[in-house]
């Protein structure tokens, strides 16, 4: 009864699948989204707030839970689980068990009278067990479906008690206690797993023994206003306000259980301290780690602010044991320094953050499909295409394909419904809004940039039988790309280069324009107008297109430090990969290779990290040691950022004797040369607290990625460029490759650094986005937008420079006009206008105050 043919299964409604269904569903497919738990949202629906902006997570993520649940083009499913998947890809038939809810949402008013009356209480699970709830409960106020659910277990109706108070209760008769379980078939062209992960709870640190030492997703019920105490930060035992709470890292990560990093515990160990400090000025907030791995966009400036301004303490240590303090509810660290000195502190509550791992029931059903999976459980995917699994026409985003955090997960999320949807090849009737005004959109796509992301993006436009016009301003594709040799799984980028090349250039619907730049553009979601100059004529070309993707990439920093420019042995990560693939001899007579990691980055004037570092510098030492056993081989870091399974290489790296010599900002390694040109690296080992000298034979420098020249494109387009020099994206979380501008994304190196994997995931992301505006018959103008009143206006021009979207703009009269096509409807500028002279269609101040009386 539920099937149409051609479309989608989403397995998890966490944010991932959240994200999925909707570009999907937006994009004209029809979506059956399943969710085993009784709402939507996953473990984003736990969260107290988000990093980091430190947003209110459920202000940004609710949005996304009722554009769901509202969508015609998306049939969700809770309480339900897949049993199994015949088929092959196009046509897969799915068996669906869902589990009864025993209360009829289209009657449930959520008035909570069946609650109120219920006799039994049990444990919260929602709330991490800090709290008891109802047998029939609604999960969280916000839940989508805003309906209750009985727990059949633990329900007294359904012993010989036979209790009917809830079903009596009930105004609405939404009780249905006949309720049975339903095995629902399916037929889909393809198939996302978005099946996210559990968390993983050690047996030591006695957490099942002292109430104190708690998890992370328990901080951020406690610290949650609809959590068990209601915000107030007080410990579990006495409820009393805590002074001095410790964070562990790597709780369940790089240990012999489970080798990986799992790239998020850091950054919310960072945001759960900053948030307690300013719960209580007073508190002591201290957190105990390895590695500080904060390397995505805006994480190494959060990470300096937490140090320098909310003044909390970073301790270098890994804590093994956590010890009850007699007579009290304290809790005893005891913890080494890099010197080996050994130190004992008193702390009132003791914070486990916890590592992830591939969902239990995710990995059972992957197992039963015969999907390739990791040694840990992770979907095992290719570089190049980073959210295909081993079976066709199945893909995979979020947690279940390698530890992520959210913004991550959106964007892979966004990325599998680009490669999903050319398996499903039904498409349904979209939805329209409330318009005024309609256009049919151009059927193009406009991709500035012609390295791997923006070949990436102009094949998956193109693939869906969208017109593609890829602009390059050098003489070949390829961009940075081509200076690469292997990606950190050791997959070889120079054929994969060459393939993706080969595609663009003779594919009927990309037309490759070189040697050409971006001149003029006006225009906005499915009508632009973009004038490109080619430099190899005088001629201009003017393109008519629905959308526009960026994607120009970044640059590499060229520095003076160290030697380089100076001393031909001093190279550039890039000049090692040509030796690798060129010069065996030279590595063969090689006795000692030092590579110097942040080199321009992490510091005062490049406050990022720039993400691919570690990684390159590991692959590349491998290789050398490979190649040459015997070569001495040190690398000198300021924190070793191999985030998520990338771990596996810093493992090996040092089973094969690789040094790593960790040093500080302020005692950056010194390279010289002697009266005969040979190198001397002076660096401190703060375990010896002594210097070390290094006579290399080689010095590889592992330069920033700096943004190119970013300022002329941001203007043509009137885009947001972020303090580092990057394009800025519309929410740092939800919206990674879009802007405020409607029609406009972006992806790649422009976003952020970033590797070969995550840039071809932005790649897809961003095309799936575009699709969402070109497989539109119509774009339609909604009502609520603003509008200017011309006798009242006094072209002070406050709302062109505030407006977001870059709706207003100057006519011919010096007079500001507002285009309804890219209004979005904000109303900053009604609200900034100095003499009331715009006004928001349907919002009008006679209007809202006429209301207000009303309501009066």
């Amino acid at each position: 009864m539920f099937s149409k043919v051609g479309s989608v299964l989403v397995i998890g409604g966490g944010i991932a699948g959240i994200q999925a269904s909707l570009d999907l569903a937006d994009s004209g497919y029809f979506v059956y989204l399943i969710e085993k738990a009784s709402f939507i949202g996953g473990k984003t629906a736990q969260l107290d707030k988000t990093y980091p902006l430190n947003d209110c997570s459920f202000c940004i993520r609710s949005d996304k839970h009722m554009e769901c649940i509202s969508h015609t083009n998306i049939k969700i499913l809770t309480l339900s689980e897949v049993k199994d998947i015949k088929g092959s890809s196009g046509d897969f038939e799915a068996t669906i068990i869902q589990h009864p809810r025993y209360v009829d949402i289209d009657k449930c008013t959520n008035c909570g009278l069946c609650a109120e009356r219920c006799p039994e209480e049990v444990n919260d699970e929602f709330n991490e067990g800090l709290g008891k709830r109802k047998v029939i409960y609604l999960e969280f106020p916000e839940a989508a479906p805003n309906s209750y659910v009985i727990d059949r277990k633990n329900c007294l109706h359904f012993t010989e008690a036979g209790c009917n108070i809830c079903k009596e209760a009930c105004m609405e008769k939404a009780i249905d206690f006949d309720q049975k379980e339903q095995n629902i078939s399916l037929n889909v062209g393809s198939i996302i797993f978005a099946a996210g992960f559990d968390s993983i709870i050690p047996p030591y640190y006695d957490y099942d023994k002292l109430p104190n030492v708690i998890t992370s997703m328990e901080f951020e019920r406690i610290h949650s206003l609809n959590g068990p105490y209601g915000g107030h930060l007080v410990r579990p035992s006495d409820r009393k306000e805590p002074s001095n709470i410790a964070w562990l890292q790597c709780i369940g990560s790089r240990d012999i259980y489970h080798n990986y990093c799992s790239s998020v515990c850091c950054m919310y160990a960072i945001k759960q301290a900053i948030l307690a400090r300013r719960s209580n000025k007073m508190l002591n907030a201290t957190i105990f780690f390895m590695d500080m791995r904060v390397c995505g966009k805006d994480h190494e400036r959060y990470y300096n602010h937490a140090k320098n301004e909310d003044n909390i303490r970073f301790v270098r240590s890994k804590v093994h044991n956590v010890f009850p303090v007699s007579g009290t509810d304290d809790l005893l660290i005891r913890y080494a320094d890099e010197q080996g000195n050994i130190y004992e502190e008193i702390f009132n509550m003791v914070v486990l953050s916890l590592g992830l791992e591939p969902s239990h029931d995710a990995v059972r059903l992957a197992g039963n499909l015969g999907i390739t999976l990791d040694k840990n459980n992770f979907v095992e995917t290719s570089s190049f295409t980073p959210v295909n699994t081993s079976i066709p026409g199945i893909y995979v985003c979020g947690a279940f394909n390698a530890p992520k955090d959210i913004s991550e997960s959106i964007t892979e999320a966004s990325a599998a419904a680009c490669a999903s949807s050319l398996n499903a090849v039904s498409k349904v009737a979209l939805p329209e809004p409330f318009e005024v005004t309609e256009q049919k959109p151009v059927p193009a796509g406009l991709i500035i940039g012609g390295g791997v992301t923006g070949m990436v993006s102009g094949l998956c436009l193109a693939d869906q039988g969208y017109k593609v016009y890829l602009v390059e301003k050098t003489n070949k594709l390829g961009g940075h790309a081509l200076k690469l040799r292997k990606t950190f799984k050791g997959e070889d980028v120079k054929s994969y280069i060459k393939e993706l090349i080969d595609k663009v250039e003779n594919h009927p619907l990309i037309d490759v324009c070189l040697n050409s730049e971006v001149k003029h553009t006006d225009g906005y979601a499915g009508n632009f107008s973009t004038r490109i100059a080619i430099s190899s004529s005088t001629e201009t070309k003017n393109i008519k297109h629905g959308v526009t993707i960026i994607s120009t990439g970044a640059d590499f920093l060229r520095t003076s430090e160290y030697l380089y420019g100076k001393n031909s042995r001093v190279l550039i990560w890039f000049h090692t990969d040509k030796i690798l693939s060129e010069e065996p001899n030279t590595i063969e007579k090689a006795n000692t290779w030092v590579f110097i990691l942040c080199v321009g980055s992490r510091e005062p004037e490049r406050p990022y990290c720039s993400k691919i570092c570690c990684s390159s510098a590991l692959r590349n030492a491998m290789e050398l040691k490979k190649l040459n056993p015997d070569m001495e081989i040190y690398v000198l870091y300021r924190d070793m950022r191999t985030y998520g399974l990338i771990e596996d290489l810093y493992t090996e790296a040092r089973d094969k004797g690789i040094v790593f010599i960790r040093y500080k900002l302020d005692g950056k390694p010194e390279v010289e040369e002697d009266q005969d040109g040979k190198l001397m690296v002076r660096v401190k080992d703060n375990l010896l607290g002594e210097d070390l000298i290094i006579q290399p034979d080689f010095v590889t420098l592992q330069t920033a990625i700096v943004p190119g020249n970013n300022e002329n494109l941001a203007k043509l387009f009137k885009l947001p460029v972020d303090q580092d020099g990057f394009l800025k994206e519309a929410h740092k979380k939800f919206k990674p490759v879009e802007f405020t501008a409607k029609g406009i994304y972006f992806a790649g190196l422009v976003h952020s650094p970033k590797p070969i994997d995550e840039a071809i995931s932005q790649a897809q992301a961003a095309a799936a986005k575009a699709v969402t505006v070109l497989s539109r018959e119509y774009i339609s103008t909604n009502t609520e937008v603003a509008s200017i009143d011309l006798k009242l206006c006094v072209a002070c021009l406050t709302c062109a420079r505030i407006c977001p979207a870059g709706a207003l703009i100057i006519n011919g009269m010096g007079k500001p006009y507002i285009e309804p096509q890219k209004c979005f409807g904000c109303g900053i500028c009604a609200v900034e206008c100095p003499v009331k002279a715009i006004s928001l269609e349907h919002f009008n101040n006679d209007l809202i105050l006429t209301e207000c009386e009303a309501f009066l």
